[in-house]
């Protein structure tokens, strides 16, 4: 499953609302799978749908379910997790849980080479400081992200 971000045409994002329960039965499939990595997948790349449709708590469960089940393991489809997850935090207005998981998915981003991933962490960070006033510090943030979203 591609990553999904609302550049991403070749994902109908109204088809996978329509397919909704078979997207959860995808979930519990890969979470009773002997092995982590499907269920990272999938909720690396189902973020996106739960943040544009607005369902944050339903894709926190599943999130940290995935988490959960994958323990220490470390893959790109765990960053791009830990990433989702934050932003689901954040969304939520959780910002010590964000702060955690944007810290996880940055370390992991960066010992991984997921540029990307770490830009958008930074992004997100950039953003925390923000609403708490820390004006500096959320432009740092926001002008390394924006350099590494350059390269």
């Amino acid at each position: 499953m591609p990553e999904l971000q609302t550049s991403t045409a070749s994902v109908p994002l109204a088809e996978l609302a329509a397919a909704a329960d078979d997207l959860r039965a995808a979930l519990v499939w890969a979470l009773e799978q002997e092995y982590p990595e499907p269920a990272l997948r999938l909720t690396g790349s189902l973020w996106w749908f739960w943040y544009l449709h607005g369902e944050y708590a339903e894709g926190r469960r599943w999130i940290e379910s995935a988490l959960e089940r994958a323990g220490g393991i470390e893959s790109p489809a765990r960053a791009r997790t830990l990433l989702g997850a934050a932003r689901l935090c954040f969304l939520q207005c959780d910002y010590p849980g964000a702060e955690q998981l944007l810290a996880q998915a940055s370390e992991l981003a960066r010992r991984m080479g997921e540029s990307r991933v770490l830009a958008a962490a930074l992004q997100f960070s950039g953003s925390i400081a923000r609403e708490r006033g820390q004006y500096d510090e959320a432009m740092r943030l926001h002008g390394e992200s924006l350099e590494l979203w350059r390269e």
